[in-house]
């Protein structure tokens, strides 16, 4: 599940068992906020947001979770569901909407398409289903109208000590 950055700094152990062991992260930099109504909305267009952009990223470990069952072992599952290793909450990702894979031979992320109905960008390019695109660091990644970039462990750290309103890990 994604941790709201600032909550993530505020308390040292959570801050030192998000980063260990080192793996990459994804950052959801224009995550909607929290809900604090209970009252029920009506969606129909996928392209209305239900909240506004939170200056609060949302930060989310590359890691595949095992305290989730998904019939996709291989790789860390990215999508809407509650069973995805990333659950990303947003009407216009699919329930199962990509996954990222590590060569274990070159060490290089790949991104692969899950068929998703809105489609997988990276860097503005669409990926076609099934077909795995490299990872570089920084990349920007596109799952319907949700922007996430990918960032190693060092350029994580990096990230967090160029964020001007939140103390640097130290």
């Amino acid at each position: 599940m994604g941790e709201r950055l600032n909550r993530l700094l505020e308390r040292p152990e959570s801050r030192a068992a998000f980063l260990t062991p080192p793996v990459p992260v994804l950052v959801w930099e224009a995550a909607p906020r929290e809900r604090t109504s209970k009252e029920l909305l009506w969606v129909t267009n996928p392209r209305i947001r239900l909240n506004l952009p939170s200056d609060d990223p949302l930060v989310y470990r590359v890691e595949k979770s095992t305290s989730k069952s998904n019939a996709f072992g291989l790789g860390v599952t990215l999508g809407r569901a509650a069973n995805n290793d990333v659950v990303v909450d947003d009407p216009s990702v699919s329930r199962v909407h990509a996954f990222l894979q590590l060569d274990g031979h070159s060490r290089v992320w790949h991104v692969l398409d899950a068929e998703s109905s809105a489609g997988t960008f990276v860097g503005g390019e669409r990926l076609a289903p099934g077909r795995p695109a490299p990872l570089a660091d920084g990349a920007v990644l596109l799952l319907g109208h949700v922007e996430l970039r990918f960032l190693a462990p060092g350029s994580f750290e990096a990230y967090l000590r160029a964020r001007p309103a939140i103390p640097a890990h130290e």
